[in-house]
């Protein structure tokens, strides 16, 4: 089930890393495989973005977050222009790191 929505309470995205603030719309998706069930929480823009990513470069092997990926190769700086706001949170939470 995938479901956009206003968050009830604060919720960290696991394509930026950063905080989805209480109020923000966010997406949210409760997923299964066999008897794993796991849950995907993420900015609406973070989510178009890693869609956008994962589909231009092939990269749906093992799943990891779009601030990881990007980190190194700078696989995001192409889409700046249309999600400048996913971007720009994924840059800030690489160079905290």
């Amino acid at each position: 089930m995938t479901d956009a929505a206003p968050a009830r309470k604060s919720h960290r995205c696991e394509e930026c890393g950063r905080a989805i603030p209480k109020g923000v719309n966010y997406l949210r998706q409760s997923n299964t495989d066999g008897a794993d069930i796991w849950h995907y929480k993420a900015h609406t823009d973070c989510n178009n973005l890693g869609i956008a990513v994962r589909t231009k470069f092939w990269l749906w092997g093992d799943w990891m977050p779009l601030h990881e990926v990007a980190q190194d190769e700078g696989y995001t700086e192409q889409f700046r222009g249309l999600f400048p706001h996913a971007v720009c949170r994924i840059e800030f939470t690489n160079r905290r790191q």
